[in-house]
């Protein structure tokens, strides 16, 4: 069985797309467990026939260059795959395209 994995640099904090997953997983029907450390939060889902792992990191925060008492946060996010098809794998990135787009106007 293969493994994919899928890095996003999300502009996000990890508190934003930790609750963007638990919806994302809950939508999809996703069976998850969830634990949190100091520095990071872990999920493990499952789903027929396949599983995942998704791990939140927060990455340095910083000023905005265009007002400096904007403070932008950033998070990794990781997400390991196991058991997909190349058409669920295609659902997963729809989904979490969807989940973390952010309109800016």
């Amino acid at each position: 069985m293969s493994e994919k994995t899928l890095e996003w640099d999300l502009a996000f904090a990890r508190d934003e797309v930790v609750d963007g997953l638990e919806k994302l997983f809950s939508q999809a029907g996703y069976t998850y467990t969830r634990t949190d450390t100091a520095g990071e939060t872990h999920f493990h889902a499952t789903f027929s026939p396949g599983a995942l792992e998704a791990i939140v990191r927060p990455l340095s925060a910083h000023r905005s260059p265009f007002n400096i008492q904007v403070t932008l946060h950033r998070s990794l996010l990781v997400i390991k795959c196991r058991g997909l098809s190349a058409q669920e794998e295609d659902a997963l990135r729809h989904r979490l395209t969807l989940t973390f787009l952010r309109v800016g106007g």
